[in-house]
């Protein structure tokens, strides 16, 4: 963990806690007024994300974890290491499903299928850090749902509309794109793994944050202004 950039990256990854707990305060205060269920499902999406992102970064940035996938050995060495990632990947794809949920319940109906594949995948990840088979193979297209899923409903919904909602959903739609494309950079093993075979440690490290941070505000400003 130990590189030059570790002070700017820290301080962009608490930028980034900051950005998101703000998600969850703006979207509560905007149902409280509206009493939509629609926002109080975002609003637990951000919640959930941020509790995620604490257990994540108290667990590489205070605790040392290292990354691995198989994480059952850890669970009698460093059970801190297991139940804290073991959390963030639950907290994660929790807020992911709450929004598909409230997503394909009140806005479009696409018969559960994106919150189904949300379980599929939060199950097969958690089964990957308690038995030494790799389920990558068997995760990966259920992931690509659940990644593709949500940016792919908001250009939906802005091709199909128009006035405030059409712009409403673009906006949603490029601050997914920008914050996924931080996360993707900033998953430890396909740091290990992919990213550092062609690019400087600079540009994952500290982009991955940097577009969370703006993928969150560009997020934030498209729901706030939903009606």
């Amino acid at each position: 963990m130990e590189h030059e950039f570790l002070q700017l990256e820290l301080i962009l990854w608490i930028g980034v806690l900051i950005i998101v707990f703000l998600g969850f305060l703006v979207i509560y205060m905007k149902y409280k007024s509206d009493k939509t269920k629609y926002l109080m499902g975002i609003a637990l999406f951000f919640a959930l994300f941020f509790v995620a992102r604490i257990c994540s970064f108290v667990n590489y940035y205070i605790l040392g974890f290292k990354g691995d996938i198989y994480l059952f050995d850890d669970l009698f060495v460093h059970p801190e290491w297991f139940w804290l990632q073991f959390g963030y990947n639950e907290f994660s794809y929790g807020g992911a499903f709450i929004l598909y949920f409230v997503l394909e319940r009140y806005v479009i109906k696409t018969k559960y299928f994106f919150s189904v594949c949300t379980v599929i995948i939060a199950v097969l990840s958690s089964l990957n850090y308690l038995i030494i088979m790799d389920l990558t193979t068997i995760q990966v297209p259920f992931y690509l749902i659940v990644l593709l899923g949500l940016p792919s409903i908001y250009l939906y919904l802005a091709i199909k509309s128009s006035g405030n909602i059409r712009l409403n959903s673009s906006i949603i739609c490029i601050g997914i794109l920008i914050y996924e494309i931080g996360m993707a950079l900033s998953i430890p093993e396909a740091q290990m793994l992919l990213w550092s075979n062609f690019m400087p440690c600079l540009v994952y490290e500290i982009c991955g944050p940097l577009f969370q941070i703006i993928g969150g505000i560009i997020m934030i400003n498209g729901f706030v202004r939903i009606k």
